[in-house]
């Protein structure tokens, strides 16, 4: 399973810093967020605007080739081991982030159909409604 956050290092300073972990969800729930038991993939500088394909590239290719399946010497046999990620947990704006959402502050109601939803002054936020589904 697949975490990501941000959090702010410092208290006094602006800035935020990303950090993206697995955990193991086939260990049991109790040693499942043990320090031991996470790994961390990358720290992330700041909060990017809109998506982390550029992070996540060399996390995705590493996921191909382990769900191909790797052999390891497990009691005195080789054994294959496949790794296959579950799911992602994080707040809204992080999933928005990882799985190429859209934002809250986005002009556009849907990423399949594309219609737009104009902000006519800046800092406002977009109408949704009237979205025709027939359309």
């Amino acid at each position: 399973m697949r975490n990501v956050d941000w959090f702010n290092p410092f208290k006094h300073a602006p800035g935020s810093i990303g950090a993206l972990y697995c955990v193991f969800a086939n260990l049991p729930r109790e040693e499942r967020y043990k320090r031991e038991n996470i790994l961390l993939l990358a720290l992330i500088e700041g909060e990017p605007k809109h998506d982390l394909n550029s992070v996540l590239k060399p996390i995705v290719d590493e996921l191909l080739t382990l769900w191909n399946g790797h052999r390891f010497w497990i009691n005195l046999k080789y054994t294959l081991v496949r790794v296959a990620l579950l799911c992602i947990a994080c707040d809204i704006p992080a999933t928005r982030k990882v799985a190429c959402f859209m934002n809250h502050p986005a002009i556009l109601g849907c990423s399949r159909c594309l219609k737009r939803f104009p902000v006519t002054t800046f800092g406002e936020r977009p109408d949704y409604s009237g979205f025709g589904r027939d359309s």
